[in-house]
C-alpha cells in the first residue's frame, strides 16, 4: 500500500487541530481609565525600574543629608528642606517616565486600548488571541509576557503595548484562581516547547 505524497508547502486539507470550548480560556471585559492607569503604572515599573530605583536611592540619600545641621543649610528650616526635596523628587520621577508615558499612551491608542473599549481574550495551549473594538490580534503564547498583580494580570505582547485582564472579567464559568492556574501551566508548557 503506497502512502500519499504530502506537499509541505500546501496547507493540510483536513482539520489538524480543533479546540473545543473547554480547550480555550476566554475572558471578556471593558477597559476603564482606572484599569489603564493601573496597568500603566505597573508596566512603567518594569520598563523603567532600574532608573526609578537609582533615583529613589539618590533622593533618600539627599533627604538624610538634608537632616544634618550643615553650615551651608543653617538658615533653612528642616521642614523647608524636606518640602524642597519632595518637590525635587517629584520632578525627577516625572522626568524619568514622562517620555515613556507619552509613547505608551500613543501606542495603546493605536491598538485600540482606550476607555470603554470592549476586549475579548482567547488563550489556547499555544496561542493567544485578543480582540478590541473589532480589531483582532494573535501571537504564540510563548512570546507573550505576563505580570501577575493583585487586580488581575498584565499581558504584554510587544514593547509599550500591554493590557490588564481584571479579576472581575467574565471568565466563562471559571473562577479567577482556576483561570490563572491553567494559564500559568499553559505558559510554562509553551515556553518549554519553544526552548526545545
Amino acid at each position: 500500500m503506497a502512502s500519499a505524497v504530502v506537499n509541505p508547502y500546501q496547507p493540510p486539507t483536513e482539520q489538524t487541530a480543533s479546540f473545543s470550548k473547554g480547550d480555550t480560556l476566554r475572558a471578556r471585559f471593558e477597559l476603564t481609565n482606572r484599569m489603564l492607569r493601573f496597568a500603566e503604572s505597573k508596566y512603567l515599573l518594569t520598563r523603567r525600574g532600574g532608573r526609578l530605583t537609582i533615583a529613589s536611592l539618590i533622593i533618600v540619600a539627599l533627604s538624610v543629608v538634608a537632616c544634618f545641621p550643615w553650615d551651608l543649610l543653617q538658615g533653612i528650616p528642616i521642614m523647608a528642606r524636606q518640602i524642597a526635596l519632595m518637590l525635587i523628587a517629584t520632578i525627577v520621577y516625572l522626568s524619568l517616565i514622562w517620555q515613556t508615558r507619552i509613547t505608551i499612551r500613543s501606542r495603546l491608542e493605536e491598538h485600540g486600548f482606550i476607555h470603554g473599549a470592549l476586549m475579548e481574550v482567547a488563550i489556547t495551549t499555544d496561542r493567544v488571541a485578543w480582540a478590541v473594538e473589532g480589531r483582532g490580534f494573535t501571537m504564540p503564547l510563548s512570546e507573550m509576557g505576563f505580570m501577575w498583580t493583585d487586580r488581575g494580570f498584565l499581558m504584554m505582547p510587544a514593547l509599550d503595548v500591554f493590557f490588564l485582564v481584571p479579576r472581575r472579567a467574565e471568565l466563562e464559568g471559571l473562577s479567577y484562581r482556576k483561570f490563572v492556574k491553567i494559564l500559568k501551566t499553559r505558559k510554562r508548557d509553551a515556553d518549554n516547547v519553544a526552548q526545545s
